[in-house]
């Protein structure tokens, strides 16, 4: 799994890489649905609006991954890691 990029940017405590990186490892060993049996540690949820098909879980009080999952692929497909709970999409 491809996830040292996003562990390199700014605003993330060592506690908060050890945190993604618990959850990169959980999502590799039992795939997405194993957030949702552990929804109490994720808060693992779908979102909607402009993020409709991608999901985000809570790796803080308000750090959050924001993800989506490839079926075809069979693959986890992060697109953003947000210390701050902000959703709004930048413009690409």
């Amino acid at each position: 799994m491809k996830h040292h990029r996003f562990l390199r940017a700014g605003g993330l405590s060592d506690d908060d890489r050890i945190v993604i990186q618990t959850w990169a490892q959980a999502i590799a060993e039992f795939g997405p649905e194993g957030l949702l049996k552990r929804s109490s540690v994720w808060v693992d949820h779908e979102l909607d609006g402009e993020w409709r098909g991608y999901r985000s879980s809570r790796f803080s009080y308000r750090g959050r991954i924001i993800y989506r999952v490839d079926a075809r692929q069979q693959t986890v497909v992060v697109v953003r890691i947000t210390t701050s709970h902000d959703y709004r999409r930048s413009k690409e």
